[in-house]
């Protein structure tokens, strides 16, 4: 009877939802809600059902399930003006899906781009500020040349993407480290920094889906 109203207040923030470990399975539809007042009794009349569904969309928005990835999720990610760290295997589409679904982003290649044309990266950057930005391969830049173009982009405070293979090691350290101050990996990084995304990418024949920690956009 309540359902929506906690859902609704669960991916504000408003009340914090604790799971049972995954092996309990005769406890598989019990959580633990901390809610403040009206709320708080609103959780204690939930239904069993009502619980299984809350269950399930924790695990959805917590990243342990794998969601569809759809064009119009990335496009209001970057109006957003959010940091997104793309990771995925190689040959997996994900600067193809990016080009289908940010046509109008302005997009820099590690490997293919010139650094020692430094009017040439500043153009690419500065020529439309409203414009999102797209780096592939960015470990392949220069740690100063890659830190630099971060820098100009934060300044400009648009939303931009950096896609990577890596999703472990030191390079992969090092792109989150230029990208957010949250914990390298910390499943709490939405409350630290709500402004970066951290999506896994996988396809399969012409479905697309990822896996990233978060509110259901």
């Amino acid at each position: 009877m309540f359902y929506e109203d906690i859902k609704t207040a669960m991916l504000a923030g408003k009340l914090k939802v604790g799971l049972y470990p995954r092996n309990s399975i005769s406890h598989r539809d019990k959580i633990s809600i901390e809610a403040p007042g009206l709320l708080g009794i609103k959780a204690k009349l939930l239904t069993k059902a009502d619980r299984l569904a809350l269950v399930n969309l924790v695990h959805q928005t917590a990243g342990d399930a794998a969601r569809e990835l759809t064009a119009s999720t990335v496009q209001q990610w970057l109006e957003e003006r959010k940091a997104v760290l793309l990771t995925g295997k190689a040959a997996s589409g994900k600067t193809t899906f990016l080009q289908a679904a940010l046509p109008n982003a302005v997009y820099l290649n590690g490997r293919t781009s010139d650094c020692s044309n430094a009017n040439w990266f500043w153009y690419q950057v500065s020529k439309d500020p409203h414009l999102p930005v797209v780096i592939d391969e960015p470990q392949a830049f220069p740690v100063l040349v890659l830190g630099e173009i971060l820098k100009i982009i934060k300044e400009q405070n648009r939303g931009y993407v950096l896609v990577s293979q890596a999703e472990g090691g030191s390079g992969f350290t090092e792109l989150w480290a230029l990208m957010t101050t949250a914990p390298v990996g910390f499943p709490g990084y939405p409350q630290i920094d709500p402004n970066f995304v951290w999506v896994k990418f996988q396809r399969s024949r012409d479905v697309t889906t990822a896996m990233w920690v978060g509110k259901i956009v």
